[in-house]
């Protein structure tokens, strides 16, 4: 019996001690969220998702707010899947934008918890240059726009 206990004990016990888990609070500051389609390069599908400290009107957030990137089309996403953030775009990117303050994320990830046709929820874990770290849950709404990219 402890033969076959053993690798699920390891397992609970390795996540226990993490302090690595995913977050499970929302991101302090950026209760408000909203998720829409996007051109990334080359101009391939991309998914953008805004974190704000007040409601998206229109899709234009006002400072302070975070815009994270993920490539590829929202029906691509998956509960799951976890894209790592850093200034590149061939990788899911991520941008700070306050009151005449802009910060690129060079490390960390986003995390989606789950998907349907009309939210996306997930996790970040943001880590900027200056030392600065983001961390916490998001739901936000799909709102998809009429683009033409390239």
């Amino acid at each position: 019996m402890i033969k076959r206990s053993l690798p699920a004990l390891l397992v609970c016990l390795a996540a226990a001690c993490s302090d690595e888990s995913a977050p499970t609070e929302p991101v302090n500051g950026l209760p408000y969220a909203v998720a829409t389609n996007s051109c990334g390069p080359a101009d391939g599908a991309m998914v953008a998702i805004v974190l704000a400290a007040q409601p998206v009107e229109a899709l234009q957030p006002v400072a302070p707010y975070v815009q994270i990137h993920i490539q590829g089309s929202f029906d691509a996403l998956s509960a799951g899947a976890v894209f790592p953030i850093s200034e590149s775009y061939q990788d899911a990117n991520a941008w700070f934008h306050g009151s005449g303050v802009e910060r690129t994320a060079n490390g960390g990830e986003i995390g989606v918890t789950s998907r349907t046709s009309t939210a996306i929820a997930g996790y970040v874990d943001l880590r900027f240059p200056d030392g600065v770290r983001l961390r916490g849950t998001f739901s936000a709404a799909w709102e998809p726009r009429q683009l033409l990219c390239g």
